[in-house]
């Protein structure tokens, strides 16, 4: 395992000159450009997860307060009630403290369009077919743990990311799930100097990294199966986009979850399902849906 402290230098020895690797940049994991605005961070949340997940309520309405000139955030609700259900439920997440931004209460069959036109950084639910489709129109979406956890939210509210296909494009991990480690970290040390493309919840991401910088209350870190021997492109990529996650850690495909739990993660996104299982019951956790892109 490696920690990297972003906040000191660090000679990356990186090649910027190889061109040999074209980069998706400004694209998502399928090089699609969700075109949201760069100032406000907008959240969907599904009905039923606001209606039974009191944790993450809770967390989105403490994210909510932090809300500044810099960057908006917005909560939209996304729900399928009927009408008569939907004043008892907004009054039920406003004793809750979750303030929703924007209501969008519409037939299940129009959500995934309505969600479209929308254009969220995030979607959060527990509905796996909701999700399933979301995520074939190339929105970004988690399915979040239902698992309750005893963990007291402090002050600070403190997020860590998977790399590969969730802050990164799913490319390298394609070839790591198909050829094995060692093709892997071969191709990745090829194109160290190259920055890669951009994953599902990199608008996201790059938009809580703002907060971080102007909200002590705010704190992000990288945690990422990668190992020592694809380290100079992530951070090579990491320094292109400039973002300053507060730690980095290079786990070389070892359980992730004893350093969130010493980190005091407050929530955990990833794409993989082994890291997901591992971290459930600990803290709040986010599988990203990335479909047949990895495993």
């Amino acid at each position: 395992m490696i920690e990297i402290n972003t906040k000191t230098d660090i000679d990356l020895n990186i090649n910027k000159n190889d061109e040999t690797h074209q980069s998706h940049k400004g694209k998502g994991v399928d090089g699609n450009s969700h075109g949201v605005s760069s100032n406000t961070l907008t959240i969907g949340i599904t009905g039923e997860l606001a209606n039974q997940h009191h944790q993450i309520c809770e967390f989105l309405s403490k994210l909510h307060e932090h809300h500044c000139q810099e960057m908006n955030i917005k909560i939209l609700l996304l729900a399928s009630c009927e009408h008569g259900r939907l004043i008892p439920l907004l009054s039920q997440f406003t004793q809750q403290g979750l303030t929703f931004n924007k209501v969008v209460m519409t037939q299940y069959q129009q959500l995934v369009d309505v969600t479209k036109v929308m254009q969220p950084d995030i979607v959060m639910t527990t509905d796996t077919v909701f999700a399933e489709q979301l995520e074939g129109n190339s929105l970004p979406v988690i399915v979040v743990d239902q698992n309750e956890n005893n963990r007291v939210l402090g002050k600070q509210l403190h997020f860590s990311f998977d790399g590969d296909a969730v802050l990164f494009c799913h490319n390298a991990q394609t070839i790591a799930d198909q050829q094995g480690i060692a093709a892997f970290e071969e191709h990745e040390q090829k194109y160290a100097g190259i920055e890669m493309g951009k994953g599902v919840l990199y608008n996201f991401i790059k938009k809580i990294d703002v907060l971080q910088n102007v909200n002590k209350g705010i704190k992000w870190s990288l945690v990422t199966a990668r190992g020592g021997k694809a380290l100079k492109r992530a951070m090579h990529t990491i320094e292109q986009w400039q973002l300053s996650p507060s730690q980095c850690f290079f786990m070389e495909g070892s359980d992730k979850t004893p350093i969130l739990k010493i980190i005091d993660s407050d929530i955990f996104f990833d794409d993989h399902p082994k890291h997901c299982q591992r971290a459930s019951g600990h803290m709040l956790v986010g599988h990203v849906q990335v479909g047949s892109q990895t495993n």
